[in-house]
């Protein structure tokens, strides 16, 4: 059976690649949607599959409407397995090693000016419990410059509130100096709203639904969608905006680039340079 390495295969992503749980659910299920075809095909020997039936996979894919960048997913996680499969004497052949790929438009990076995002900060409502942990949230993911994954990790213990220092973990481990304003709209989170927001099951996750548990991803993309409603732009703004906007910013503002390439943990600085308009 094709699908009977696939738990060995996860394992190697988190152990040896040290990939994010969300990044391994992902493969999951790409991985997952591939093996259903497979059983309907009758194929169920990792040999058997080759590039044309591949090619009959994809085909099946761009007529369900999948996008030219999901199609690239699909493909990089096939071969990420065939990959780990040849590595452990279960096949010979990668059946996806020379498939053509799709070309990608490169898309604009989306940005929001700094009176813009202030104003997107500012507009949750002072007072309520909800409209404070939104301005604290909307806060943290532009003058922390936090990826989602990173945000939604976030523990009350990671924050420091005499330094004004947040620490990320992840993938990319750093400490970041936030804003006063910042700080000030954590702060008041913290003391004013979080404490009437917890269950007895919380523990110490930072940013909290309005149930008391941990805020997930969705909840996240909500909460930006609907303060930033009234921005225009003729694309779509997403918590990564967020993170682009503070970069671009900065560099406006003169902000050495070294600097920011720390603030964002990027790898290298020609990660960081895009920013630069």
């Amino acid at each position: 059976m094709i699908g009977k390495y696939v738990d060995d295969y996860m394992d190697y992503l988190h152990v040896d690649r040290n990939l994010s749980a969300n990044t391994i659910m992902s493969y999951n299920r790409d991985l997952k949607i591939f093996f259903d075809y497979l059983a309907r095909c009758g194929i169920h020997d990792p040999e058997k599959v080759d590039k044309n039936e591949l090619k009959k996979y994809l085909k099946e894919m761009r007529g369900m409407k999948k996008s030219d960048a999901t199609i690239l997913r699909y493909i990089a996680t096939i071969k990420s397995y065939y990959s780990y499969l040849i590595d452990n004497n279960v096949c010979t052949k990668n059946p996806a090693s020379d498939l053509d790929t799709p070309k990608l438009e490169k898309k604009p990076l989306v940005t929001i000016d700094e009176n813009s995002m202030l104003k997107i900060i500012n507009t949750p409502e002072k007072e309520t419990v909800k409209g404070k942990r939104d301005r604290a949230i909307l806060a943290t993911l532009y003058y922390s410059g936090v990826r989602v994954s990173e945000l939604i990790a976030l523990t009350t213990g990671q924050y420091d509130s005499q330094s004004g220092i947040i620490t990320i973990s992840g993938k990319a481990p750093r400490k970041v100096s936030i804003s006063r304003l910042c700080a000030e709209y954590l702060d008041d989170y913290l003391t004013n709203a979080r404490p009437k927001i917890v269950n007895s099951q919380t523990g110490d996750t930072l940013f909290l639904n309005m149930k008391g548990n941990g805020m997930t991803r969705q909840g996240l993309w909500k909460i930006i969608k609907y303060y930033c409603k009234d921005i225009e732009s003729e694309y779509e703004i997403t918590p990564h905006t967020f993170r682009h906007s503070i970069a671009a910013n900065m560099l406006m503002k003169g902000e050495d680039i070294h600097r920011i390439k720390e603030m964002l943990g990027h790898a290298d600085i020609y990660s960081t340079k895009i920013y630069r308009k």
